[in-house]
């Protein structure tokens, strides 16, 4: 008895430890170092979609051009202000339960692939960039494309990029806010390898391998007005309830497991089945009489 009351005891302290570790906020840290792009830290606290809306909004309306030209720019010029280029990964703080299946390098499962999730982090690669502009263009009526990028390279990490195609005054135009893409030329001539070196000017060392994806068939584009990782999107949040749900689950456990708890559940159990059974007794003996 004392040592099964011992156990809900420590249950129900796990439970509340749980639930102080995952909701005690952790604010993002200004990155150490010179910073070779654009980047805003004062865009920091915008750590959801709805909270970036405004803000977006603003963006776009201090742009140029047709409507769709102005939306567009604005999404880019604020994603380019919103993130440091760099892969970030989700804490255990934010969803233990993800952090906890890992996966294979370079990148693994604990890498947020939801919109709120990377906007909770300073930094985001190539595809976490692109699923926030993704989303943004979605917010503001846009239709949108993944374009994908493959070559070889001896690092994985190095074997392609992700950016975006959203659809302009009717001709679909690539962007890229993670390497800040010098202009949005055709999508057209992305796939034919035509306009690499006037997109990146910036990073010679990019061309080639645009170039080389181009030739030999390594540029795809897909995910046409929805999410690039369904599967992926679905398994984080699949964690993410189970990660809500446990400090419940372990309650529900220390209680079942206090002292008497379930005998007294099972006398009540017996006693409501006695009562059914004289009700039912009862019935028979009544549907006897008539």
């Amino acid at each position: 008895m004392k040592f099964s009351k011992l156990i809900s005891i420590i249950l129900i302290l796990a439970a509340i430890l749980l639930v102080t570790f995952q909701y005690s906020s952790s604010k993002i840290r200004t990155p150490l170092g010179p910073q070779k792009e654009q980047w805003r830290y004062s865009l920091a606290w915008i750590d959801t979609i709805d909270k970036a809306m405004p803000v977006v909004t603003r963006y776009i309306r201090r742009q140029h051009g047709s409507h769709d030209e102005k939306v567009v720019k604005g999404i880019d010029e604020f994603v380019r202000d919103r993130f440091v280029h760099g892969i970030s990964h989700t804490s255990w703080r934010e969803n233990w339960a993800l952090s906890a299946l890992g996966g294979a390098p370079p990148y693994g499962l604990s890498v947020p692939i939801g919109v709120d999730s990377i906007l909770r982090h300073r930094h985001a690669m190539c595809s976490q960039q692109s699923i926030v502009f993704m989303e943004l263009l979605h917010r503001f009526g846009m239709h949108y494309a993944a374009v994908r990028f493959a070559w070889p390279n001896a690092e994985p990490a190095g074997r392609g990029h992700f950016a975006v195609t959203a659809k302009v005054d009717g001709q679909w135009r690539y962007y890229d806010s993670d390497l800040e893409a010098a202009n949005a030329p055709l999508i057209r001539d992305i796939l034919n390898g035509r306009s690499a070196s006037d997109t990146y000017p910036g990073n010679p060392w990019w061309v080639p391998k645009m170039q080389y994806a181009a030739k030999h068939g390594g540029i795809v584009v897909d995910s046409f007005d929805t999410h690039p990782g369904p599967r992926g999107l679905l398994l984080q949040k699949i964690t993410l309830i189970f990660r809500e749900l446990t400090p419940a689950i372990i309650l529900l456990i220390a209680f079942l497991n206090w002292p008497g708890i379930m005998s007294k559940m099972g006398n009540k159990f017996s006693k409501t089945n006695r009562k059914y059974e004289d009700i039912t007794t009862l019935r028979e003996l009544s549907n006897e009489v008539h």
